[in-house]
This record gives C-alpha cells, sequence and structure tokens, in this order.
C-alpha cells in the first residue's frame, strides 16, 4: 500500500488543531467577568434598595420584637380548635333546620289536594322573578313571579341576594305547580325566619337551603336563578346532588348488569346506557361500584375492574361511563347466571374488607324476565342481606310482572323506563329505598362532602364543602314506610377555612392543607380545580389524593447491610441495629444513620434494606386518613410559578383530626428559615395609629396592606376604602369605644401589631430612597432605577415610584400579599445577603423594555422579615452587562461581542435574564440550547453538574384528546358544528318522543323529563403529565463548569461561572458559526406519561388506604318494603317538548348569527 505524504498529514493536524483552537475558552476570563459583573451589579443593588439601612432599622428597634422558634404541635391545635367551633356551628345552624322543617312537616294539616286549594299558594321561583313585560310591568307566571327585592353582598361574592326571604328553584323535569310540590312549598316556608336567625347568630354562614325529595330546592338568601350564561333548560336537580345523596342515604356497595342481549337493539340500548350512566352519577367517594354486561355470557365492562368493586371516584366512573359506547347487543339473555356472579362478586369483595362496609345493592336494568328466579334467591340472598332494584326497559316489556317481584322480594324497588326522557325522574328512585331504615331509626347522620366547585348559581366560583342532614317525616301512621322529607344543607367555603390559617403565622413557603377519610384533598395550596385560559373547570378535580400533590423525592435509601437481633428478617428494618461488615450500624425510624459502633456483632442474614422517600409520603397520608395526631418530617418536590419553577424543600408536617367530621387537618412548615417566628412587642395605641396613618404621607412613599384579613368590615366598609385605610378605621373607632365592656375590636389584632411594627421599622426608607433617586439624577441615569420597595411579613408594601421613570410598574399590583410573592419567597430560599434577579416568563415577546426585579430577604435572627429590592430597566442590565463583557485592551482578547461568541445571563433555574437575542428573555435555556442544558445537568451521568435535574409528575394535568371526533374542542372551536351537532340532537330526540308518545301520557302527564345533548364540556382529557426542571441546589451543585460537547462533525465550547452575590450564571459558548448540534437530545417540554394496559389497569385498580363513615343504616326490622314500584307514567308531553325545542334552539341559533355577522 502506498504511504500518505506527509504533507496531507500535516494538513489533517492542522485542521484538527485549528478546530480545537476555534472551541476554547478562556476560564479566566469567563471568571474575571462574572466577578466584575456581580460586584457592579450588587453595588447597585445594594446601594438603591437601602436594604442596610433597614438592617439597622430592625437592630435599632430590637427591643420591639422577640423571635421565637414555631411550636407546630401547639400551632395546630389552636388552629384546629378554631375550626372545630366554626364547623360545629354550621352542624348547630342545619339542626335547627332540620328541626323546623320536621315541625312544620308534623303540624302541617296539608295532607291531601282536598284540603289545599292550590290556586290559592303562590311562591318566588328563582327563574321568574324580577321578569318585566314590554310596558316595564313585573310578570306574575301564575303567582310564580314578580318583584323580588336584591342587593349585591360581598359576603355571598357581590351576588344580588335577598336576606330576609328564600326563593325556590324547580328543576326542568318536575311540574312547578304539581299539587305535591305545591303543598311542600308551601309547608317549608316556616324555614324562612330559621335562615334568617342562623345568618343574625354565625354572619359566617353563606347559603343555606332545603332539597325536598319531590325535586324542589328552597335557598337563602334568595337569588335569581340565573342561565342567561349558557342559554340552556335548567338542569339542576338538588336530589343529584352529592350533598343529598350522601345524606340520604348510607354507604354503599353496588353492582349493576347491564342486558346486552339481542332484544336490546336499538332505542332500548340508548336507555340502558343512558341508565347506567345516570345511576353511576349517582354514587359517590363513599361508595363502591362495578358494571356487568350480560348476554349468554357475563363479562365486566371494564377489564381493569374484574373480580372487584372500585371506589366511585371521578376517575373511576368517567372510564366506565366511557365503555358504554362499546356495547354491542346480541345473543340470549340469561339473567339467572349475571346475577350468580353478581352475588358471588359481592361476597368475594366483603370478605377482602373493603368497601363501603353498608349497604349492598344489585342493580338489574333488562327489558324482561321469564321467570323469578325464586330458588336463586334463597341460596344467594336468603336473609336479603343484598337488595335487588330493577329497571325495565322499554314501552312494552314482556314479563315485567316478574322483573317487579324479583325486587319486591329482595326489599327493592321496581321501575319502568319507557324512554331516555324517564331516566332522569326514575333511577334515583333507589335513594329513598335505601333511606328507609335511617328514617325508622330517626337518625339524623351528619354529612360532610368532599370537596366541591360551587357556580354560586352561575355567577362565580368558589371551593366548598357542604354539611347536610335528611329530613323525615315524624308521622306515625307513615313511620314504617320510612318516608324522607328531603335534605337541608349549609355552605362552608374553604376561604372562610383559610381566613383561620394565616400566611404570616405559617411563615414563608408553609401552608395549611386538609384532607378527607378517602385520602382526597380538601384544601391544599397546589388543588387546581380550573385549566385553560377561560378557567374550565376539571372533570376530576376533587378526587385529587394527598399523595399526588404532596411529591416526595424518589430516591432509595440503600444499604448493604446484616440485620441483627431481628426476629424477622424477612422484613425490612424499621428501627433495629445491623451489622455492616466489621461495624455496627444504628439507624433512626427514617433509615438514617445514628451511631457507629466496633463491638463484635452477631450476623444473622445478609440482605439489602430499603426505603424508599415515596414510602414516607404513604406514610403521611395514612396517618392522616387515620386522624392521627402526629408529626414527621418528609424531603418534597415543590412547583412553584405556576408550573415554571421547581425545588426541594424539607418540610415538618404536623397534623390533626378535625372533630365531629371526616377530615384531617396538616400544616406544612419548611425546616430552617420556617420555624423562626418574630413576633411584635408594639401596642395597639394611638402612637401605632399615627404610624399607619404616616405610611402614606411620609416622604413620597406609597404603601398598600395585602389582601388578607385585618378587620372584619362592612359590604359599604369594603367598596369604598383598601385594606390599610379599613385597619385604620377600626383601630381608630376602637378608641372611642375605650370602656365599652360590649366592644371588640373585630381584628387579628396580632397582625395588626405586626402592621404597626412594619411601618415603624421602615419609616426612614422613604428618604433613603429618595437621596439615591437624586444620585440618579446626578449621573444622567434619572430614570434606569423604576421602583424601590420593600415587603413585610405583617403584608405591609411600602414602595416609592421614579417620578422620572418613563416605564410604569405592575409589581405593587401583582405582588400585594408579600410573603406569598415569588420575589419574597425565592429570595428567602436564596438566603441571607444575596440578590435574586428575575424578569417575567416570556418577556422576550414584548417589544417594550422590560423591568429586572432584584430581591434580598432580611433575616432577623433567622427568622424571615422583609424582603426590600428595586426595578430597573432591562438595558440598564445590558449596558452593564456589555460593559463588563467587551471592555478588553488587549487585541487577542475575548469579547461577548465577537461573532462565534454567545454569552448568556441565566438565573438559578436555567431562565434566560440576557442574551444577545431579546427575544430569548424571559424562557428556559432548554428551549434554544437543549444540548447544552443536557451537558449543564449531568445527562451524560456527570456527578458534577451546575443544573439539578428535577422530573414532576403532574397528576392534575389536563391533555388535549387525540381523536377530534371526541373531543369537545370541535364543539368550542366550531360553531357550526356546534349547530349541527346540536340540530341532530334535537331532530333524534324529537323523533324518539314521537315514536314513544301515546295520547294518555300526553293528557295525564303531570311530571314532565327532558333528555339531554351528551356534550362533553371540555376539549381535554385528564392526564398524568412530566414536567422536567432545572435548579441550582447549593448543596450539591457546582458553580463553576467547562468543557466542550460533541454535535457529530464539530463541537461547542462552554464555560459557566456563578456571579457573585447573586443567584445569576454567566454562561459563554464558542463555536463556528456553521456548528449545528445534531447530537439526540432530549425534549424538555411538558409531555403526557403514557402507561402500558398492564400499568394502567394496576393503577385504576389499587385500593388505597380509606376510613369508612362511622355509621351505617342498611335495614331496620320494621322496614315496610310493599312498596316496591310499579310502571311509571311520566312522559314528557308534546306541548313540553314543543317548548323545550324552541327553547334550546336558541343557543346555536344565536351563537350562528354572532359568527357569520
Amino acid at each position: 500500500m502506498d504511504s500518505i505524504p506527509f504533507s496531507c498529514v500535516l494538513l489533517v493536524l492542522c485542521i484538527l488543531n485549528i478546530a480545537t483552537a476555534n472551541i476554547d475558552i478562556d476560564e479566566t476570563t469567563v471568571q474575571s467577568w462574572a466577578r466584575d459583573f456581580g460586584d457592579r451589579l450588587k453595588e447597585l443593588s445594594v446601594e438603591y434598595s437601602c436594604i442596610e439601612e433597614l438592617k439597622k432599622s430592625y437592630d435599632d428597634l430590637s427591643d420591639l420584637y422577640t423571635v421565637e422558634k414555631i411550636n407546630g404541635t401547639k400551632m395546630i391545635e389552636t388552629i384546629a380548635d378554631d375550626m372545630d367551633k366554626m364547623l360545629e356551628n354550621k352542624v348547630k345552624a342545619v339542626e335547627k333546620l332540620v328541626e323546623a322543617a320536621e315541625e312544620a312537616n308534623f303540624h302541617s294539616p296539608l295532607e291531601t289536594s282536598e284540603e289545599f286549594d292550590a290556586d290559592d299558594i303562590r311562591y318566588f321561583n328563582a327563574m321568574l322573578i324580577n321578569k318585566r313585560d314590554g310596558n316595564d310591568s313585573y310578570y306574575d307566571y301564575n303567582k310564580l313571579g314578580g318583584k323580588f327585592f336584591l342587593e349585591a353582598d360581598e359576603h355571598f361574592q357581590n351576588i344580588e341576594v335577598n336576606i330576609t326571604e328564600s326563593t325556590v328553584q324547580v328543576p326542568t323535569n318536575v311540574y312547578n305547580r304539581e299539587d305535591t310540590v305545591l303543598r311542600d312549598i308551601n309547608v317549608t316556608e316556616a324555614l324562612d325566619a330559621v335562615f334568617s336567625e342562623n345568618y343574625k347568630n354565625d354572619p359566617t354562614l353563606t347559603w343555606q337551603y332545603f332539597g325536598s325529595y319531590t325535586g324542589f330546592f328552597r335557598n337563602y338568601p334568595g337569588i335569581e336563578w340565573d342561565t342567561d350564561k349558557e342559554k340552556q333548560l335548567d338542569l339542576f336537580d338538588c336530589r343529584e346532588r352529592g350533598w343529598y345523596i350522601q345524606a340520604a342515604t348510607s354507604p354503599k356497595n353496588i353492582v349493576i348488569l347491564v342486558d346486552t342481549s339481542g332484544s336490546m337493539l336499538g332505542l332500548r340500548n340508548d336507555i340502558a346506557k343512558h341508565t347506567v350512566q345516570t345511576l353511576i352519577d349517582t354514587l359517590g367517594d363513599d361508595d363502591f361500584f362495578n358494571v356487568m354486561q350480560f348476554h349468554q355470557e357475563t363479562r365486566y365492562l371494564e377489564e381493569c375492574f374484574n373480580d372487584t368493586l372500585v371506589q366511585a371516584n371521578s376517575d373511576n366512573k368517567e372510564l366506565v361511563k366511557q365503555k358504554l359506547d362499546e356495547i354491542e347487543p346480541g345473543y340470549i339473555a340469561d339473567i339467572g347466571n349475571a346475577l350468580i356472579k353478581a352475588f358471588e362478586l359481592l361476597e368475594k369483595f366483603n370478605s377482602t374488607g373493603n368497601g363501603s362496609g353498608c349497604n349492598q345493592a344489585i342493580m338489574l336494568i333488562t327489558d324482561g324476565a321469564t321467570e323469578e328466579y325464586t330458588s336463586l334467591f334463597e341460596k344467594y340472598n336468603p336473609d336479603l342481606h343484598v337488595r335487588l332494584f330493577t329497571y325495565a326497559i322499554g314501552r312494552e316489556v314482556k314479563y315485567s310482572d316478574m322483573v317487579s317481584r324479583m325486587a319486591c322480594a329482595n326489599k327493592g324497588f321496581f321501575t319502568q323506563i319507557r324512554t331516555i326522557a324517564d331516566v332522569r325522574e326514575n333511577v334515583s328512585k333507589y335513594i329513598h329505598v335505601l333511606s328507609r331504615p335511617m328514617v325508622i331509626k330517626q337518625a339524623h347522620d351528619t354529612v360532610w362532602t368532599n370537596v366541591y366547585m360551587d357556580t354560586a348559581v352561575n355567577k362565580g366560583l368558589a371551593l366548598m364543602t357542604t354539611v347536610a342532614q335528611p329530613v323525615f317525616n315524624k308521622k306515625n301512621e307513615s313511620f314504617a314506610q320510612g318516608i324522607l322529607l328531603g335534605v337541608v344543607g349549609t355552605d362552608v367555603p374553604v376561604f372562610e377555612l383559610l381566613k383561620l390559617t394565616p400566611p404570616y403565622k405559617l411563615g414563608v413557603n408553609g401552608y395549611s392543607f386538609a384532607v378527607t377519610n378517602n385520602g382526597y384533598l380538601l384544601f391544599h395550596p397546589d388543588l387546581r380545580p380550573l385549566y385553560g385560559d377561560n378557567d374550565s373547570l376539571k372533570p376530576n378535580y376533587n378526587s385529587v389524593d394527598l399523595a399526588e400533590v404532596e411529591l416526595s423525592d424518589d430516591r432509595e435509601i440503600l444499604y448493604n447491610i446484616t440485620v441483627r437481633n431481628s426476629t424477622d428478617t424477612n422484613q425490612p428494618c424499621e428501627t433495629c441495629t445491623v451489622a455492616s461488615e466489621t461495624q455496627t450500624v444504628e439507624l433512626d425510624e427514617q433509615n438514617d444513620i445514628m451511631s457507629w459502633s466496633d463491638e463484635p456483632t452477631v450476623i444473622i442474614k445478609r440482605r439489602v434494606l430499603y426505603k424508599t422517600t415515596a414510602d414516607y409520603r404513604m406514610e403521611l397520608r395514612t396517618k392522616m386518613v387515620d386522624r392521627k395526631h402526629e408529626s414527621m418530617n418528609m424531603d418534597v418536590k415543590v412547583h412553584t410559578s405556576n408550573m415554571k419553577r421547581a425545588q426541594e424543600r424539607s418540610n415538618s408536617y404536623n397534623f390533626i383530626e378535625l372533630k365531629d367530621t371526616p377530615f384531617s387537618l396538616g400544616l406544612a412548615i419548611v425546616n430552617d428559615y420556617g420555624h423562626y417566628y418574630m413576633k411584635p412587642n408594639v401596642e395597639i395605641d394611638e402612637e401605632g395609629l399615627q404610624d399607619l396613618i404616616n405610611l402614606n404621607n411620609d416622604n413620597g412613599t406609597l404603601a398598600q396592606a395585602g389582601s388578607w384579613i385585618y378587620c372584619q368590615l362592612t359590604n359599604a366598609e369594603a367598596k369604598n376604602m383598601t385594606k390599610l385605610e379599613g385597619v385604620i378605621l377600626k383601630v381608630n373607632e376602637s378608641f372611642s369605644q375605650t370602656g365599652n365592656p360590649d366592644y371588640t375590636l373585630k381584628c387579628d389584632q396580632e397582625l395588626i401589631k405586626h402592621i404597626i411594627f412594619d411601618a415603624k421599622v421602615t419609616e426612614n426608607l422613604g428618604s433613603c430612597w429618595q437621596q439615591k433617586f437624586q444620585n440618579l439624577q446626578m449621573a444622567n441615569t434619572s430614570d434606569s432605577v423604576v421602583l424601590q420597595f420593600v415587603g413585610t411579613k405583617g403584608g405591609l408594601t411600602r414602595y416609592y415610584l421614579n417620578p422620572r421613570a418613563l416605564q410604569e410598574s405592575d409589581f405593587v399590583l401583582e405582588n400585594n400579599n408579600t410573603l406569598q410573592a415569588d420575589y419574597y419567597t425565592r429570595a428567602t430560599v436564596l438566603g441571607n445577603d444575596s440578590f435574586l434577579y428575575s424578569v417575567p416568563f416570556d418577556a422576550g415577546n414584548y417589544n417594550n423594555d422590560t423591568l429586572v426585579t432584584a430581591s434580598s430577604i432580611v433575616l432577623v435572627d433567622n427568622a424571615p422579615a422583609a424582603a426590600v429590592g428595586i426595578q430597573f430597566k432591562w438595558s440598564f442590565l445590558q449596558d452593564m452587562f456589555t460593559n463588563v463583557t467587551t471592555n478588553c485592551t488587549e487585541e487577542e482578547c475575548m469579547k461577548c461581542s465577537d461573532e462565534d461568541i454567545d454569552c448568556y445571563l441565566l438565573d438559578n433555574d436555567a431562565y434566560i435574564i440576557l442574551s444577545e437575542t431579546q427575544e430569548k428573555i424571559g424562557k428556559p435555556l432548554s428551549d434554544y440550547k437543549p444540548a447544552v442544558m443536557m451537558e449543564l445537568s449531568g445527562e451524560d451521568g456527570t456527578l458534577d453538574v451546575v443544573y439539578k435535574k428535577m422530573i414532576i409528575t403532574d397528576f392534575q394535568g389536563m391533555c388535549q384528546k387525540g381523536d377530534g371526533t371526541d373531543s369537545a374542542a370541535s364543539i368550542l372551536l366550531d360553531p357550526f358544528f356546534s349547530v349541527s351537532a346540536y340540530l341532530r340532537w334535537l331532530t333524534h330526540y324529537v323523533i324518539l318522543q314521537l315514536v314513544q308518545f301515546s295520547v294518555y301520557d300526553w293528557l295525564y302527564a303531570g311530571v314532565w323529563a327532558e333528555a339531554t345533548p351528551t356534550f362533553h364540556s371540555y376539549s381535554y382529557k385528564p392526564c398524568d403529565k412530566v414536567y422536567t426542571f432545572f435548579t441550582h441546589d447549593p448543596e450539591t451543585s457546582v458553580t463553576s463548569m467547562s468543557g466542550s460537547i460533541g454535535c457529530g462533525d464539530c463541537e461547542i465550547g462552554y464555560s459557566i461561572e456563578a456571579v457573585n452575590g447573586s443567584n445569576l450564571f454567566l454562561l459563554v459558548l464558542k463555536t463556528e458559526e456553521t456548528c449545528e448540534c445534531r447530537k439526540n437530545v432530549t425534549s424538555f417540554q411538558p409531555e403526557e406519561k403514557i402507561y402500558n394496559n398492564t400499568e394502567k389497569c394496576a393503577r385504576k385498580s389499587v385500593q388505597r388506604h380509606r376510613r369508612r363513615p362511622e355509621t351505617c343504616h342498611a335495614y331496620h326490622d320494621e322496614e315496610n318494603s310493599d312498596d316496591c314500584g310499579g310502571a311509571t307514567s311520566v312522559q314528557a308531553s308534546m306541548l313540553m317538548l314543543f317548548i323545550i325545542a324552541i327553547f334550546a334552539a336558541r343557543l346555536p341559533l344565536q351563537y350562528l348569527d354572532s359568527t357569520l355577522q
């Protein structure tokens, strides 16, 4: 082979040498830049924020405060006691309503329709009040409407209400002047006086109401029921609400059997599926269920739920309902085999100890049976512990008497569902059968619902829980029938509970939370019920588990050990003495090494001891579900800033039961800085009042208080004054009441002392800030610093706006709750003597000169006391950076302005603060330089990294549906599709009604029902979404790193250095202009977590630890089960059908009109 010429070899070596030289970065220069830039930046921030003056002020006033260590146990006991008292008052209000309703019914002479004239009864129908005709006169609507006084009330979210009278809502499927409805409405008028008295005695009460078994809903205070937003029929039926069903029945295990034989084709199949769906909707978190379909074979509708019952939470119910679309009728029905399968399933599941442990029932949905299966029931249900409810589907049902007798023989109820319009009214009849034992026992059990989002009659959204009790018919002649009259309840808004856990007590990054007996959240700062730009409601928001938000780090703690003195060597060791090689180690309950010893040891068995931090998460959940009063520590991963940032924290948890409720309360306090509390030692006196008055009259500074509850204000006061003015008003008012023993200052006095002290300690900042602006003017940079501010623990924000600045700042408006704001919390985490710098997310999308925020925490004996800072123009930062990185006197020195050099200023979460391209500002580096981000975070396995990569799974995620035909997005985004879809449903509905129409039903239908379109109300589906975050961990991450990144046929050189006294990093990249990194890079965008079928079933069918409700009323020896149902004549009349069609068509036609204009 010919030898390669020496000249060619030399040429190749030269080329390689040039390529290598091209990516070399002078690390010394980068270090010098980072140091010089950091010094200048901190000097600016320290000088113009006046932080040193503020620290001196705290030192000078040290006799006016003390720093104490927070006692989490004592704190949670105090808060729980306050909550117990508040919740107890709600229960007392409900008990008074129950007593009044039962008394009114007991003494009512209106027993039959002949004893009163229905034409004489009038009431205020919430849908019909305050409607005017063309002459501006009020419509009477057959004594259901007229003028009804309403006034906006802040306590009721500024909804117009009448606090002296209630109004009545009647659902569309109930005739609003039917005799029974009118009689019960008339009887319950007696509740108005109790409503008013309750509200007078407890001004924190919100909505109080009575839901009748006939369907009407009496609501206090009175309101106008508004459905203008949807332009639809009113579909609200109180009997379908969770609080009604939960109060009316004890928990239940339900097996639903749906006939899918050949005779169920067409219309009957549609009715059967709608019946199953409606039945599922009546179930709650304390219920367990499954659905089987049967013909000649019986199989589970959802294969993931084979051979078990599952909790009726939102996810499980939705999964089963989706499977209904896969039903395909065929073959011959074998009802006997289906019943046997159902009985065996209930027996097997009950033996596990899981489930409701109370009512047992089978729901049989079929179009007929040829026998009564007497011998089958004698074998599997001899003691009638399982009730059977039968639903005969279709107008003509063969052997319907057989189906009816099956239900009657098993303490159930039979109903015939002829049309889809009948489903809604008839399905819920089983609820009143299950309530009979409770009624006979006169057991007024208090129930508390899971959290739900109340729409406040379509006028606002608020998280609520409801406390409710059943109302019974106490007349002797109906005792054995166990007649439920209805349910009374009152709402408890979550924000009323949160008022008792003010942020200033919990400290920076501290929070309160509460869970139900099922481990679901009642409230938590990471409970996010809404999504999207339009704040749509997530379908599963009320079944978010505690273990899905308290996200412990998934590390495993591993020890290669030998167990010594352990009785069971097959189980992980919690607290024991173990031996590793020749040494003995002692582990504490967290499996951390406590001590070492050289003493001899006896080796029993060698194995690996492990405990994942996920175990601690489930330990916290289990203890809270079991209502323990304990404490524990746990390292958690937390996302912040609307899922834009993440950090690891070490939290201290304290938890305790809330008495006589299914709830447990928890407090999370951050270890280290979170455990120190600065307590002011000032008085609420004339001097303190003057300090508050001077806040907005001192040296040109302005001030505002946070949106916390400082004092109780009247509606008029709250509308016409700021929080700070309200504090001044109430404090001043208290001085005029001196000597009045009946007067109490209706304020959080500890918080008032905080804000008085904050006013004193920040008093001199105004003159300091003004002096600094004069310095800027002398330096001809008078508009560079726009704002100076301080935010205190007491919620006071004091600030000075540069009168010469041309740029406006929204900082104060956007960050009024000081220690909950990012500038405060992130500065606290960063620590003392450093400044946190940030720009708005996606700031580069806007052409204006964005503002940079700099803030630093002031610690007083380890307690975060205040955060002080400035806002200045981004262009000012750019000029300072350019001056440092281009000021070079040597000819060959490196500059950021060089063509082959890219310089970035990053924050501690790898967001771009500064780059040559302004459009990148406020965005993550991973969006533009993913290969570099992988290198800096050790994607290749490098242990020394600048940024730690954090993976967080969001179990409350929403992902776009893949199939457009199944997505409501097409309905919402395409008005033409919306119109056509609605019209298709309407046509189908009319045809169904015509096919099923009978003259008898038309003439005699006193109660009518209406079917609804099955549109999905959202275009996204619930999913688990995986987020990738990057953050600098001061304890484990390095502050300096350099090297090169291979990109196929070229390389990128990099060097990164921490910027002194800040959260910033200077990143310098060097590469050839033509080098585009082609290496495989990871996508850092949020992605849906995909589970295979095995994983999906395992996740769905898991039975998490829960605690059953304490009471159960499943049977009573004196129950009269003779009333077991019959064929119903509930049918929509043709006249009402015509009205429905005209009214329902308004929405799409108007929508189309507006779209075409």
